[in-house]
């Protein structure tokens, strides 16, 4: 390990064995950071402090989504490598609700849903109709660097899944039927 690295931090094989690589995540990230905008988060719409929202914007047509990008471990998360679509995209100023079913004292949850549905609704330029646009959560368990035990090591492997999982990401951002990724 080089000096003045800690215990945690990971030493990595590179691409090519005849090279010891350390890649941290403030090496990777600003990569990964330039395709998105970050985004205002509001209160109360991410989960945790250290969660990070991007916006997906295509030049042509303005935000297509946004990623949530929750990459820290923490006590009770879920570990290993994921993306999993929040809401698929779809086209919303078409919604038959009068017609929709409401059993009970449904009305109050029914109420709570169409607030939260209604955010987020975008017109898309060249497209008729209101959308509900695609928010994506991208996890890792990254260690998160302090300034005890150092920056975020990665191991090559664990960059290229990071990318990987992005790219499955981006994928299910154009789509406007229920994606499959």
């Amino acid at each position: 390990m080089p000096a003045g690295t800690s215990r945690t931090a990971i030493c990595i094989a590179s691409p090519n064995p005849q090279y010891s690589v350390y890649w941290t995540f403030t090496t990777v990230s600003p990569s990964l950071w330039s395709v998105f905008h970050p985004a205002e988060v509001a209160s109360g719409e991410v989960w945790y402090e250290s969660v990070r929202e991007l916006e997906v914007v295509d030049e042509d047509v303005g935000i297509i989504g946004w990623i949530y990008a929750d990459l820290f471990a923490r006590r009770g998360k879920a570990s290993g490598a994921a993306h999993y679509t929040v809401r698929c995209s779809r086209r919303t100023d078409d919604d038959d609700e009068p017609g929709d079913a409401v059993a009970g004292d449904a009305e109050e949850t029914i109420a709570e849903h169409l607030a939260f549905g209604s955010v987020k609704r975008y017109r898309i330029r060249g497209e008729d109709g209101v959308y509900q646009l695609p928010p994506v959560v991208l996890l890792r368990e990254f260690a998160i660097p302090t300034i005890n035990n150092g920056p975020t090591f990665l191991e090559w492997r664990v960059v290229q899944t990071l990318f990987h999982e992005m790219g499955h990401a981006m994928h299910c951002k154009p789509l406007r039927i229920p994606p499959k990724c």
